[in-house]
């Protein structure tokens, strides 16, 4: 489905509310170029999405599709993580430039208690597509990070996700947050914006930019 966003900036900014004080995005940095399958997708090809999740029974995610350029945000229904993963079957133009928004059960509803919503960091900074970040260790330290998935041409993929609980500063004092990442870093886009204790928080959808 295509909704019109909150706001029809090309860039939309990301905040972290953390340790008392709000972490504006930075400007877009440059990227590793997407890589994609030789053949182009059709218009009615669809791609399997699987999101594991087994440190997060209950986790619900919602993924996105917002490209800066367009004034279309298409987004899914959200999905509850079922022995230990979430499925979506979403066209596979959908994936280039995908986001997918995170929500813990130890968290407010929406973003009410920390501010933001949580994103699926699919590359750090310093960290190469391939590259091994499956322990939080690997990226509590990580400055930033790019919600924006350069996509798949496959019929099938499935992607592992490491999610943790994260003390932080929230909107009437201390409470938990979710730091989600994928623990092999993944072909991206721009823009790479401020993370927080590996946390990429957001307000509003990020929109990515196509190579």
């Amino acid at each position: 489905m295509t909704t019109s966003p909150a706001r029809r900036a090309a860039v939309l900014l990301t905040t972290l509310l953390a340790a008392g004080a709000g972490l504006a995005a930075a400007p877009a940095q440059a990227t590793a170029p997407a890589s994609h399958a030789a053949a182009a997708s059709r218009a009615g090809d669809t791609t399997t999405v699987t999101f594991t999740v087994p440190d997060c029974l209950k986790c619900e995610i919602t993924l996105h599709q917002a490209i800066q350029g367009r004034q279309k945000v298409w987004q899914t229904k959200t999905k509850r993580a079922h022995d230990g993963a979430v499925t979506f079957t979403i066209p596979t133009k959908r994936t280039h430039g995908l986001d997918a928004t995170i929500q813990a059960p130890w968290e407010g509803a929406n973003g009410t208690t920390t501010g933001y919503v949580s994103q699926v960091v699919f590359r750090y900074g310093h960290e190469k597509p391939g590259s091994d970040v499956s322990s939080y260790a690997d990226v509590k330290a990580k400055k930033r990070g790019s919600a924006c998935w350069a996509g798949t041409d496959a019929s099938d993929v499935t992607i592992p996700l490491e999610v943790r609980k994260v003390s932080v500063e929230g909107t009437t004092g201390p409470t938990k947050a979710t730091a989600a990442w994928t623990s092999t870093t993944q072909d991206f886009w721009a823009p790479m914006e401020r993370t927080f204790k590996g946390i990429f928080g957001t307000q509003d959808v990020p929109f990515c930019a196509q190579p």
